[in-house]
């Protein structure tokens, strides 16, 4: 989780430095935009990508132990 978190960190540190061609911050990613959204708005839909991140592999893991496949070592 570092590495996500070192990302995101950095991107919204350089959005602040790095103007467009129309003179506003750059953000990657429209969800990110502080200038559009405010920060506690964008740390908001920070969460909520995590929680559909984590949500969308809880799901996997469940699939994962619920559907039949090959164990390893197991022929």
């Amino acid at each position: 989780m570092i590495g996500p978190v070192a990302w995101l960190a950095f991107t919204l540190v350089r959005g602040t430095f790095v103007q467009t061609v129309a003179g506003r911050d750059y953000y990657p990613y429209p969800f990110l935009d502080v200038q559009v959204h405010g920060y506690l708005a964008v740390f908001v839909n920070i969460a909520l990508v995590a929680v559909i991140f984590l949500a969308v592999s809880a799901g996997a893991v469940a699939l994962d132990k619920r559907l039949p496949g090959v164990r390893a070592g197991v022929r």
